[in-house]
């Protein structure tokens, strides 16, 4: 008999033992829950969580004081979602409503019993759920659990994909600013990486835009798009930006504040200011690039909202001057409300941001985004 033919015999068994178990353990939970008829549910549902078959959906709620029964639906991802119900009158299968789905179900305790599954069954239970269901991690990541944890340039629920921003991998645990650093992200929509700074900070920051002095910075709308001068990010005092595509690649797949960074003239001097946006997003082409938030705020700061201009707020330059304010502004390129109201951060030569009302002249500016949005990391 061969290796592999013995290995299979192994695996098949041991899969007849899980079968065996869990086909002993629903019987057994048969005896403490109740299965009313398919296609209806209790009204009076709580809190829902996800278990893998409807066993864990019986076991939790046995776990939890006061559940008098559980709705169940299978989801199309082949979990079961289960919803608690504390209605202590509802012990049997009256007052119930029609569910979403005909498959769902509503399953109470029988007061008779209150039996639940011995320490050892769950204990053997959990044992061949951990022997044969391990993560398959790729790129050097290591089970842990039901995903893996994966090296700082790799995320998904088995490092099986780039990182889609920075705060990907400040929440896999890379939380030290040794890591800061060059990185290839590649977002849920971009199709190919992009390369970016990364700042393991304040929840991890993606930095996609630092801009200094009187560099010739985006001179038509074909260049600002594009990025621009990605070669520099590995110098101490680098100038590049990501271009307009890869940024609404990057604000579309999750809700993200912006922190900007930068000094400005202030009489013989330069001072510095930080000043933050809440959900701040940038849309497609087809809208020219516009930019919407929920709020500005610049604490013990007179800079002003550069983005606060008569809506819509889009991107315009040369060859694209959708509300005529690149003309009216001499041909600068930047985000401008039909006002005309803005900042020209993309103008070659010098660039401005408004202060107390008045254009001010900008030595050097940086953007950084943080995700703050619910995890779209496990998958």
């Amino acid at each position: 008999m061969t290796e592999i033919v013995k290995k299979s015999i192994i695996i098949i068994a041991t899969i007849f033992t899980i079968c065996e178990l869990l086909d002993a353990l629903e019987e057994r939970e048969g005896k403490i829950f109740l299965k009313c008829p398919r296609g209806l549910k209790s009204p009076n549902s709580g809190s829902e969580t996800n278990g893998r078959s409807p066993i864990d959906c019986f076991r939790m709620c046995s776990q939890r004081s006061g559940c008098s029964g559980v709705n169940i639906c299978q989801e199309q991802s082949g979990q079961f979602m289960c919803a608690m119900t504390e209605d202590p009158h509802q012990g049997e299968c009256t007052g119930l409503t029609a569910a979403s789905q005909p498959s769902c179900y509503y399953a109470h305790r029988d007061s008779r019993l209150a039996e639940v599954m011995t320490e050892a069954e769950e204990t053997t239970l959990a044992t061949q759920e951990a022997t044969t269901t391990e993560i398959a991690c790729q790129n050097g990541g290591t089970p842990n659990g039901e995903k893996c944890d994966c090296p700082v340039h790799y995320g998904g629920r088995t490092c099986n994909r780039l990182i889609r921003d920075c705060s990907e991998p400040f929440q896999n645990g890379h939380t030290n600013s040794d890591y800061d650093g060059i990185y290839a992200i590649q977002p849920a929509t971009a199709p190919s990486p992009i390369e970016v700074k990364c700042q393991f900070r304040a929840g991890g920051e993606t930095l996609p835009l630092r801009r200094r002095g009187s560099t010739n910075f985006c001179q038509d709308w074909a260049t600002c798009k594009a990025p621009y001068n990605m070669q520099d990010l590995p110098s101490p005092v680098p100038k590049y930006f990501i271009g307009l595509e890869n940024l609404h690649h990057l604000l579309s797949q999750a809700e993200y504040k912006l922190y900007v960074y930068m000094l400005v003239m202030n009489g013989t001097g330069y001072v510095s200011k930080t000043m933050h946006y809440t959900n701040f997003s940038v849309d497609a082409e087809s809208s020219s690039f516009a930019v919407t938030h929920d709020g500005f705020d610049c604490t013990n700061c007179d800079a002003d909202d550069a983005f606060s201009g008569s809506l819509p707020v889009v991107f315009v330059s040369s060859g694209h001057d959708v509300n005529g304010c690149s003309a009216q502004r001499g041909g600068k390129s930047g985000w401008f409300g039909s006002n005309c109201k803005g900042s020209d951060l993309f103008s070659n030569g010098l660039f401005y941001w408004p202060v107390n009302g008045t254009d001010t002249d900008v030595r050097l500016i940086e953007f950084a985004f943080t995700r703050v949005s619910t995890s779209f990391y496990d998958d």
